[in-house]
């Protein structure tokens, strides 16, 4: 009724996954939405918890997800999320990171 919430309907499976993130990145350059919201269909929110913690942030760039004390790299040459040796050091733990 107000235009103010998109829905995209887009795979967000390997090798086709950088939709949603494609997505991000033209709202982002795009409009001028105070906030944006990627959820995926298997989660659950509160709005009206997430909205007035929303509502006391000062407008900045913020991201807000799960961080990653100590990710392992996947050595499988077969998945999606495959990183060989070469490219990211051969322990294969990464430094922390939001995810």
């Amino acid at each position: 009724a107000f235009g103010d919430v998109v829905f995209l309907d887009a795979l967000e499976e390997y090798p086709i996954g950088n939709m949603g993130r494609m997505a991000l990145h033209w709202i982002a350059n795009h409009t001028s939405a105070a906030f944006v919201l990627k959820i995926d269909d298997d989660m659950y929110i509160r709005p009206l918890p997430l909205l007035r913690m929303l509502m006391r942030q000062q407008r900045a760039m913020m991201y807000w997800g799960f961080f990653e004390r100590s990710g392992q790299a996947v050595r499988d040459p077969g998945s999606a999320h495959f990183l060989p040796d070469d490219l990211f050091g051969h322990d294969g733990v990464f430094p922390p990171y939001a995810r």
